[in-house]
């Protein structure tokens, strides 16, 4: 009977940890980019959240920067001609 005690203990430990994950992973994004403003520049987004993990210029001259990490949602700094924030994307 201990034995069984035990095992539900554990997989009730291993449940809660698997669902704080989840609830941290999603919400990751927002929390980490929530300081980042429309009409910032690139200096003063890299000077809160730091460098981006990959820069990718678009087709229109404008620059994406990402954030997201294998574990998160999208964390993504989209910044216009001017190089100024135009859009944050958490999803």
């Amino acid at each position: 009977m201990r034995t069984f005690i035990k095992f539900g203990l554990g997989v009730l430990v291993v449940a809660s940890a698997v669902m704080f994950f989840l609830w941290y992973s999603m919400t990751w994004s927002e929390r980490f980019l929530g300081p980042v403003q429309t009409g910032m520049s690139e200096s003063q987004v890299q000077q809160l959240v730091g460098a981006p993990l990959r820069s990718v210029t678009r087709t229109n001259d404008t620059v994406a920067w990402y954030f997201d990490r294998w574990w998160s949602s999208d964390a993504v700094v989209y910044f216009d001609t001017n190089r100024v924030v135009s859009t944050v994307e958490t999803n």
